[in-house]
């Protein structure tokens, strides 16, 4: 170090370095404010060497590897090989790339994803159902509401045409319901033979047919026409349409061949065909007509109802039911597992 004074009245003091660059003055912790003007001439302009601009930390990279990377990537294998000593990518089966990973854990993997998966969709689904069933003022029957019943309103527009068709063959079963126990009242009390057995359960059907049948499978179709988007929740509720309407289907076949012993209190095909044969007069051949007119009405409805079934069907396929029901099968599974 070496240092030199010139000047009179003042003295500037200049700190060279020997062995290496220039260094500020005024990074020396003991000069203060009060003693610069002591090695700074008065009036002469300072104009201190600016500090360099310290970089923002950046945060670092959690895939990146540490330390610097300067250098590694030389054409000298020793460099890479310590690279891909020191870098070390893992998982829970082990080391990437020094080992494979076991198909069991896959498997396992796979399962897992499978049934958040699945309960995703069981959650979705029951928060469309709840937001679709938002609380309305009863509008229907019109005679007595008790509950609200609007297809234009509720119904997606690509269900509405099914819906549509299996409300008018409800009415058509209702009313079906109703002839058949006008009809096999006629035959009961003409004595065109009819037991008070027969004309008991033809008036149960009528009484207990019609409100079953609404809720069972009409109901049923109509809350799955409500939803817009397909699902495992939306599925289910297709399922047990079926259900219900195969025991409907099943219902219009015995109304319409109203087999002695077991169908006697339906009057079909068989049953029309006796009052016919037994039949004395005007009042004979009026009730044979009714019996006759129930057969065709029930004609219809089974053929609506093959129709509704056909829309449904084909809806709850494209819709895919067949891939909803083998996840659930899927899920209890993994629920049982």
């Amino acid at each position: 170090m070496s240092s030199s004074t010139s000047g009179e009245g003042s003295h500037l003091t200049v700190l060279v370095k020997d062995d290496e660059e220039d260094v500020n003055p005024f990074a020396d912790p003991s000069l203060t404010a009060a003693n610069v003007y002591d090695v700074v001439p008065r009036g002469a302009p300072v104009s201190p060497r600016p500090r360099q601009r310290e970089e923002e930390e950046k945060p670092r990279d959690p895939y990146a590897p540490p330390g610097n990377l300067s250098g590694l990537f030389s054409f000298g294998g020793g460099n890479v090989a310590a690279f891909s000593s020191h870098v070390h990518l893992e998982d829970e089966t082990g080391v990437l790339g020094e080992g494979t990973i076991d198909d069991a854990v896959l498997d396992s993997k796979r399962r897992e994803l499978d049934k958040k998966e699945a309960e995703l969709r069981v959650r979705e689904d029951a928060y469309d159902e709840i937001s679709a069933t938002i609380e309305r003022r009863p509008n229907w029957p019109s005679c007595r509401p008790v509950l609200y019943h609007d297809i234009r309103a509720e119904i997606a527009e690509e269900n509405r045409a099914m819906v549509q068709t299996a409300y008018m063959t409800w009415l058509g079963t209702a009313f079906g319901y109703s002839l058949n126990a006008v009809v096999m009242t006629l035959i009961f009390w003409s004595g065109l033979g009819a037991g008070i057995g027969d004309w008991f359960f033809a008036c149960l059907f009528a009484v207990a047919g019609v409100p079953i049948s609404f809720q069972t499978w009409y109901r049923v179709l109509y809350n799955a026409g409500k939803r817009r988007q397909s699902g495992m929740f939306t599925s289910a509720i297709y399922i047990r349409f079926f259900m219900h309407f195969g025991f409907h289907l099943a219902m219009v076949v015995w109304m319409l061949a109203s087999i002695p012993v077991v169908g006697s209190m339906c009057a079909g095909i068989i049953t029309t065909m006796l009052v016919f044969s037994k039949e004395d007069g005007s009042w004979g051949e009026f009730v044979g007509f009714l019996s006759f007119l129930n057969v065709l009405v029930w004609g219809v409805i089974g053929f609506a109802s093959v129709y509704v079934g056909g829309a449904a069907l084909t809806r709850f396929r494209t819709g895919g039911g067949p891939a909803d029901v083998r996840r659930g099968v899927r899920f209890s599974g993994a629920l049982i597992h």
